[in-house]
């Protein structure tokens, strides 16, 4: 197998992937933020939480997930997808505002969630029970989606815009901007594939080539986790020897953003 005829499925592709395209430094970050983060979730206890919804719960859930985002995004750049790995960043910071509206609103933003949820279920229901012929779904399905919508569960889109700005990280809503554009398929997104050579236009298709760009993504993912981890610690964890780390942490990728700008004007 060889990435010409197998891309990024190819077995040896990921030991030249790891030995071409990532900085040591910005890896071991990565890795170190990680186990911060496993330890912190691992040792939370919430012992009188009296339901699912409980702010503190859902916020456990909510960290949990930024972490898979984070972990799945410094996968996919490594291997050099880098695209693919800005989509899952922007997850990370979408699951960001998330966490940290709950923590600073509590009830009153699980209830959004909860609306946004049942926005979403109210939607599915009426297309399925749209569809006609041989799409139509079966009249015990039907009688189960009309019930649904009779319970009148009131539903309402919750923007990610609405979620950076109910939270305290409104800041970093410009990140989720940019990000969107690897997100879709957007002209954008599409330029990647296009190198042009003067009145040539060839057709490309492989890893990022820019090893800048690999290192930014890692490190836009690690502000995003870096801010999640504080927040539930600050609110509901509140682990000092893991404080402690997440500080050192979040000193790290200062250095390295620094260090990336400095490269970037030096190139």
């Amino acid at each position: 197998m060889s990435f010409e005829t197998d891309g990024f499925l190819a077995k040896d592709w990921r030991e030249f992937a790891e030995n071409n395209l990532v900085t040591p430094e910005t890896s071991a970050l990565c890795r170190d933020l990680s186990r911060s983060i496993q330890r912190l979730v691992s040792e939370v206890k919430i012992v009188d939480a009296d339901s699912p919804i409980d702010p503190r719960f859902v916020a456990r859930l909510l960290i949990l997930r930024a972490l898979t985002n984070f972990q799945g995004a410094v996968i996919l750049a490594e291997q050099g997808l880098g695209a693919e790995a800005r989509t899952l960043a922007r997850s990370c910071l979408e699951t960001a505002f998330c966490l940290a509206g709950v923590l600073s609103k509590k009830e009153v933003f699980v209830d959004l969630m909860l609306k946004d949820s049942a926005k979403h279920h109210n939607e599915l229901a009426k297309h399925l029970l749209s569809l006609e012929g041989d799409n139509a779904v079966n009249s015990e399905l039907q009688l189960l989606l009309q019930d649904h919508l009779h319970q009148d569960k009131k539903g309402q889109w919750l923007a990610t815009r609405s979620l950076a700005d109910a939270s305290d990280l409104s800041d970093l809503y410009i990140f989720y901007r940019e990000l969107s554009a690897d997100a879709h398929p957007t002209m954008i997104s599409l330029l990647r594939y296009i190198e042009e050579d003067g009145d040539v236009i060839d057709f490309v298709w492989g890893p990022e080539r820019d090893v800048s760009r690999v290192k930014e993504v890692m490190l836009l993912c690690c502000t995003f986790l870096v801010a999640s981890g504080i927040a539930f610690n600050s609110e509901v964890a509140k682990n000092d020897f893991v404080g402690e780390d997440l500080g050192k942490h979040w000193i790290s990728v200062q250095k390295l953003q620094g260090s990336g700008a400095s490269e970037s004007q030096n190139s």
